[in-house]
C-alpha cells in the first residue's frame, strides 16, 4: 500500500474518532517509511488528540515538505503555548514543557491570535434569583469572566448577577434562545466560553479536567456530562452536549429552542472531544421546577414552531419526544420519537437516544410487541446499546416470555454505556440489576434473585427496591425472620412502603401469627399505604383469629380494596361458622344477585341452607346451581338428599341417577338410591 493510501486511511480513522485503528496504522506505516512527511505530520496531529504534545517536536521537523505542515506546526504551537500560560497561572514549574516550547519557536511557529486559556461564562437568564446564587457561586475559581443577559427579569435577578461582578447585557425576549445566546457571546472576552444555565451547577470536582481542557486548543469543544435531577438522587438522566468551546466569531448557536453551535465547530473542522470528569448538576427537570416554571409546555410550543419550519429535521423530533417524556405525556413522546427515528441522519449523535426514548416511551404504554420490533431494527443498524436491551428484557419479561428475558438480561448485564450516550445512566448502576433479580422472582429462582440483590446492596445499601426484592426472595425461601429484617429501610421509602406492608403481612400469615397482621395494618393506615394486597392479608388473618367483629372491620375498612369473590365466599362462611347463619345466607344471596352465572355460589348457597334444614330453599339453589354446571356430580346428590328430606322420592331417585350417571362411583349416591327404591318397592 502507498503512503498516500495509508494517510488517506488514516484521515478516515480520524474523522471517525477512531485513534486505536489510526495508532496502529501509524506504527505500521512509520516502521516503514519513518521519515515519510505526511505519515510524521499524521503522528503530530494524533499526539495532539491524544495529549501527548510534548513528543511532538521531532515528527514535527520531519514533516516540513507535508501538505499537512502549516495545520499540524498550528495545533503544536497552540498547545504548547496553553500549556506555558496554564504553568504560569498556576505558578507551577514546566521545564519539559518549556524545553519542547523553545524548541517549537525554534521552527518559527506563533500562535494563532484570540488562543488561551481564560473562559468566559455566559448565562442567559430570567427571573432566576431563586437559583442563580448557586450556580455563580460554583463558578467562582473556575472561570475568568462571568456573563449574563437578561431577557427580562422582574425579580432581583440583574441585582444579584451585578453585585457578584458579573458582566451584565440585555435582551429583548423574542422567543428564540439561540438570539439570546449568542447575544451573550458577544459580551464574551475570553478564549473559551462555557455555556451554563441559572439552574445548574458546576462541581467542584471538574476544576482538574477544566485547566486540562483549556490547556488544548487542538480540540475547538468539548461536550460535558449533565447530570438532570429527575426524581431526587435515584433517577439521574444524563446528556453530553458541546457547552465549552473556542470563542470565535464563526461559532454561534442556532435554532430557537434546543439551540445548537457545533455546525459551526465543524464548519472549521474543529474537532470534539469528551470530558467526562466536568459535570453539571441540572435541577431544572425535577417535578417541582417544571411545574413551578411551566417548562415543559414552553419547550414543546417552541419545538412545534421549529418542526413547522423544518419538518424533516430529525433533532426538533427528538427533542420533542424528550419533552413529551417529561412531562409522561408517553403516546405523544412515541409519535415523535418515532418521527425522530424515521428522520435520522447518518451518523446523528443522538441516534441511539431516539431509539432510547422511542422504546421507553413504548413500555410505558404497554405496547411491548412494538419495543421488541424497534430494538431488533436498531440492532440491525449497529445501534444496539445497554438502555435498548433493558427494554427488550423488560418488554419479554411483561410478556411472560421469562426465557428470552434471562437471555437478554444476561446480555445487559455484560454491555457498557456507550460514549456520548444520553440516558437515564442508572440503567447501567442500578436499574438492570434490579431487572435482573425482578426477572429471577418470577422465574422463582430465588436465591438467584437475592444473590443479586446482595450485589446491588453491597453498593447502594440504601436501596430499599433492592431490599424489598430480597426480601420477597427470603420469604418463598421460608427465611422468615431474615426477610423481615431485610423489609426494614423500604418503610421508610414512599415508593417501597405499600408493598413492603403487604410482604410483612403475608410473612406473618406464613408464621401462623395473624395477629401481626393486624399490627402491620395499623402502621400502614397511619402512612396512608394500606393496599389491596394488605386488605387481603387482613381479612385473612381476621379470619384466622375467629374474630367476627374484626373481620367486619377489615371488611368495612378496606371497601376501597374490594375482596375477591373467593374472599367474599370465605367471609361469608366464616360468619356462619360463628352464629351468624342468617347474614351469611344474606350475603351469598347479595354474591349471586352480582353473579347470577356463578354455579359455585348456587352450590354454597345450598350447602349452607341445607344445614339449616331449609330443604327446599337449598333444593332450589342447587338446581339454579346445576342448571349452569350438570356436570356437578356432589350437586345431583345433595339435590336427591334434599328432596328425599321433602318426600319427593321418585324426583330424589332421578337426583342420584344423574349423579351416577356424571360419577359411576359416587359410593354414596349409590346407597342413598338403594335406600329410597327399597322404601319405594316396601
Amino acid at each position: 500500500m502507498r503512503n498516500s493510501e495509508r494517510v488517506a486511511q488514516i484521515a478516515t480513522c480520524f474523522q471517525r474518532d477512531q485513534y486505536n485503528e489510526a495508532e496502529r496504522l501509524l506504527r505500521q506505516a512509520l516502521t516503514e517509511s519513518p521519515k515519510d512527511p505526511d505519515l510524521n505530520a499524521a503522528q503530530v496531529m494524533m499526539m495532539l488528540w491524544t495529549q501527548r504534545e510534548l513528543e511532538c517536536i521531532p515528527h514535527l521537523k520531519l514533516a516540513l515538505t507535508s501538505h499537512h505542515f502549516a495545520e499540524a506546526k498550528q495545533m503544536a504551537i497552540n498547545a504548547l503555548t496553553c500549556r506555558e500560560q496554564m504553568a504560569q497561572r498556576l505558578g507551577a514549574q514546566d521545564p519539559e514543557g518549556s524545553k519542547v516550547l523553545a524548541a517549537a519557536r525554534k521552527l518559527d511557529l506563533m500562535p494563532e491570535p484570540g488562543v488561551g486559556i481564560g473562559i468566559t461564562a455566559a448565562l442567559i437568564v430570567k427571573n432566576e434569583e431563586k437559583y442563580l446564587p448557586k450556580c455563580l457561586e460554583s463558578l467562582k475559581g473556575m472561570v475568568d469572566e462571568v456573563v449574563v443577559v437578561d431577557t427580562g427579569s422582574t425579580d432581583r435577578t440583574v441585582e444579584i448577577a451585578t453585585e457578584a461582578g458579573c458582566k451584565v447585557g440585555t435582551f429583548e425576549w423574542i422567543q428564540d434562545f439561540s438570539a439570546a445566546r449568542n447575544a451573550s457571546l458577544e459580551l464574551a472576552t475570553q478564549s473559551w466560553i462555557l455555556v451554563i444555565d441559572a439552574d445548574e451547577e458546576l462541581t467542584p470536582e471538574s476544576a482538574t479536567m477544566l485547566r486540562e481542557a483549556v490547556m488544548r486548543p487542538q480540540f475547538g469543544g468539548y461536550t460535558l456530562e449533565i447530570r438532570n435531577r429527575v426524581k431526587g438522587e435515584d433517577e439521574v438522566f444524563i446528556h453530553y452536549p458541546v457547552r465549552l468551546f473556542r470563542n470565535d466569531p464563526r461559532v454561534r448557536f442556532v435554532g430557537s429552542i434546543h439551540e445548537q453551535m457545533v455546525q459551526g465547530l465543524l464548519d472549521l473542522q474543529w474537532r470534539i472531544a469528551d470530558l467526562p470528569s466536568v459535570t453539571l448538576i441540572h435541577h431544572g427537570y425535577s417535578a417541582e421546577m417544571i411545574a413551578e416554571r411551566d417548562k415543559v409546555n414552553r419547550t414543546v410550543t417552541l419545538l412545534k414552531k421549529e418542526i413547522e419550519r423544518n419538518p424533516d429535521f430529525s433533532f426538533n423530533w427528538f427533542n420533542l419526544a424528550n419533552a413529551y417524556y417529561t412531562e409522561r405525556d408517553y403516546a405523544h413522546a412515541a409519535d415523535a420519537a418515532e418521527n425522530a427515528v424515521n428522520l435520522l441522519e447518518p451518523r446523528a449523535s443522538y441516534d441511539r437516544a431516539s431509539y432510547d426514548v422511542l422504546c421507553s416511551s413504548l413500555v410505558q404504554l404497554e405496547r411491548y410487541g412494538e419495543v421488541l420490533e424497534w430494538v431488533e431494527r436498531a440492532e440491525q443498524k449497529g445501534l444496539l446499546t445497554l438502555p435498548l436491551e433493558y427494554h427488550r428484557c423488560e418488554a419479554f419479561i411483561k410478556m411472560g416470555r421469562l426465557d428470552e428475558a434471562l437471555s437478554s438480561s444476561q446480555a445487559c448485564l455484560r454491555m457498557e454505556w456507550p460514549a456520548r450516550m444520553s440516558g437515564d445512566r442508572t440503567t447501567m448502576t442500578l436499574r438492570r440489576y434490579l431487572q435482573a433479580a425482578r426477572l429471577y422472582g418470577a422465574r422463582g429462582e430465588y436465591t438467584q434473585c437475592s444473590d443479586v440483590c446482595d450485589q446491588v446492596l453491597k453498593t447502594n445499601p440504601r436501596c430499599a427496591s433492592a431490599s424489598g426484592l430480597r426480601a420477597m426472595a427470603l420469604a418463598k425461601m421460608k427465611r422468615h425472620r431474615e426477610a423481615l429484617q431485610a423489609l426494614e429501610p423500604c418503610f421508610s421509602e414512599e415508593a417501597d412502603r405499600e408493598n413492603a406492608y403487604a410482604l410483612q403481612a403475608d410473612i406473618y400469615l406464613d408464621l401462623g401469627e395473624p395477629e401481626r397482621v393486624l399490627e402491620c395494618v395499623q402502621s400502614a393506615v397511619q402512612h396512608n399505604a394500606l393496599s389491596s394486597s394488605l386488605a387481603a392479608a387482613w381479612r385473612q388473618a381476621a379470619r384466622q383469629l375467629g374474630d367476627h367483629e374484626g373481620l367486619r372491620a377489615a371488611l368495612d375498612g378496606t371497601a376501597d380494596y374490594p375482596a375477591s369473590m373467593e374472599e367474599q365466599v370465605q367471609a361469608a362462611l366464616s360468619e356462619f361458622e360463628s352464629d351468624f347463619q342468617s347474614k351469611a345466607i344474606e350475603q351469598l344471596r347479595e354474591l349471586i344477585e352480582l353473579n347470577p352465572q356463578d354455579a359455585t355460589l348456587h352450590f354454597t348457597l345450598g350447602d349452607l341452607l341445607a344445614r339449616q334444614e331449609e330443604w327446599l330453599d337449598a333444593a332450589d339453589a342447587y338446581s339454579a346451581g346445576l342448571r349452569l354446571n350438570p356436570r356437578h356430580a356432589d350437586g345431583w346428590f345433595v339435590l336427591g338428599n334434599c328432596l328425599a328430606h321433602l318426600q319427593a322420592h321418585a324426583e330424589a331417585v332421578g337426583a342420584y341417577q344423574q349423579c351416577l350417571a356424571v360419577n359411576p362411583n359416587h359410593g354414596n349416591a349409590q346407597h342413598n338410591r338403594a335406600m329410597i327404591l327399597q322404601l319405594l318397592a316396601a
